[in-house]
């Protein structure tokens, strides 16, 4: 019986050991402070993790057919002018289907009329008129 209870003083002095050996971290959110242990390696983990996630640049990409409605489009207009200004890239891509390829001209001209009404809140990096792709990035 006495091997028993050494046994647990043992376990609770490891414990008491490994608390000490441990850094607290302090985290406020919001109005409550509180404390948690965390070892260091996974903290810089964490925080390089969020670091690269902030970097990345992220584009965004609006596809859309030759044949598309006013409603459709000012959406698609209204949508891209959000995603800019948060300072993401855009890339606009029109999809032309079985006969509308005879029609390549409309579509490039459509390009046309997505880069112009983006000019107020973007430039663009790469207009291809041949593959029918425009990227617009924050100005």
């Amino acid at each position: 019986m006495v091997s028993k209870l050494e046994g647990k003083k043992e376990t609770t002095v490891h414990n008491v050991l490994n608390l000490t050996l441990t850094p607290l971290v302090k985290l406020s959110l919001h109005t409550y402070k509180f404390s948690r242990r965390l070892t260091y390696g996974k903290l810089q983990y964490q925080k390089k993790k969020r670091q690269a996630q902030s970097a990345r640049p992220v584009v965004k990409e609006v596809r859309f057919g030759l044949n598309i409605g006013v409603a459709d489009y000012k959406l698609r207009i209204e949508q891209a002018v959000g995603w800019l200004s948060k300072g993401d890239s855009v890339k606009f891509a029109v999809r032309l289907r079985g006969r509308e390829h005879q029609y390549r001209e409309q579509a490039g001209e459509l390009l046309d009329r997505v880069v112009t009404d983006l000019n107020s809140v973007g430039k663009v990096q790469s207009l291809d008129k041949r593959s029918l792709i425009a990227l617009i990035i924050p100005a």
